[in-house]
């Protein structure tokens, strides 16, 4: 759970934030709230969870933040992975995010 006010993070089991006394809201809403906020852009697209997370964390841990949609797709009966898992930044952040990611591949 957290505060869309001041973006604390709380277990589920807290239903108010204690510091703003805002209504915590769940991590996908609060990631729905900032895409509707803020201009956001895609800066990579995989079908693997794994390596979204860790880009995700690399540029997190480079300041930039990031958010992971996860696109997932059942309607099709065929085998295969048909997810699509896209990266979001910042617009702002969308350069520095790109020559990270490249970098990090590349590596």
């Amino acid at each position: 759970m957290i505060c869309p006010k001041c973006e604390n993070q709380y277990g589920n089991d807290v239903e108010i934030c204690p510091i703003c006394l805002q209504e915590l809201i769940s991590e996908e809403a609060f990631e729905l709230l900032f895409l509707r906020k803020n201009n956001w852009v895609v800066v990579y697209i995989t079908s693997e969870i794994i390596q979204a997370t860790m880009i995700k964390d690399n540029l997190e841990n480079e300041g930039i933040q990031a958010i992971i949609l996860n696109e997932q797709s059942s309607n099709f009966p065929i085998p295969g992975d048909l997810s699509v898992i896209k990266i979001k930044v910042r617009e702002e952040d969308s350069d520095k995010a790109i020559e990270l990611i490249d970098k990090m591949i590349n590596e």
